[in-house]
């Protein structure tokens, strides 16, 4: 949870990645991407994600608690991804 004010609750999806730059040098390494400089104009061809995300913890996250064990993960995968 985030904040919540009344009946009104917000959340919110957080998390500190210690190397997230990473998966971008990641992206172009499995083929997901020829060049990082066409990274934004691919984002920008779809109109919301799906509720998929990619979290790349390749060597842990540091929120809410420091975990080295972490490792990245796609949260939300479907049949229509």
């Amino acid at each position: 949870m985030c904040y919540k004010i009344g009946d009104n609750t917000q959340y919110a999806l957080e998390g500190a990645v210690e190397i997230a730059g990473a998966a971008i040098s990641w992206a172009k390494g499995v083929g997901f991407i020829d060049n990082p400089k066409d990274l934004e104009k691919l984002a920008l061809t779809v109109d919301d994600c799906g509720d998929v995300y990619f979290v790349p913890a390749f060597q842990g996250i540091f929120a809410p608690h420091w975990r080295d064990d972490a490792r990245g993960t796609w949260i939300g995968f479907g049949s229509n991804t």
